[in-house]
């Protein structure tokens, strides 16, 4: 079975719907990755090629180590239904 990327148990989402992986481009304020809207982010065909974009694969996607963020209740929730499918 394939392992759905969703945006809500990736180490770059930043809550509030908004990715903040790095590939998204450096802040030249305070030097942290720029944050973009995750919606935008997965869907090529918003960002018109005009800059990288995780896409619907989830190519920036970094998997959540659970000891070093809690998961979102969401992701809680689809663990428990995954967990009874077995």
């Amino acid at each position: 079975m394939t392992t759905i990327k969703l945006c809500v148990n990736c180490k770059n989402f930043a809550g509030m719907g908004y990715c903040k992986a790095p590939q998204n481009g450096i802040s030249l304020v305070n030097g942290d990755p720029m944050h973009r809207l995750a919606t935008l982010n997965r869907n090529e065909s918003y960002l018109g090629g005009t800059s990288p974009c995780c896409g619907p694969n989830g190519d920036f996607f970094v998997e959540v180590i659970d000891d070093e963020v809690p998961i979102s209740m969401f992701g809680k929730i689809l663990n428990f239904f995954r967990s009874k499918r077995k």
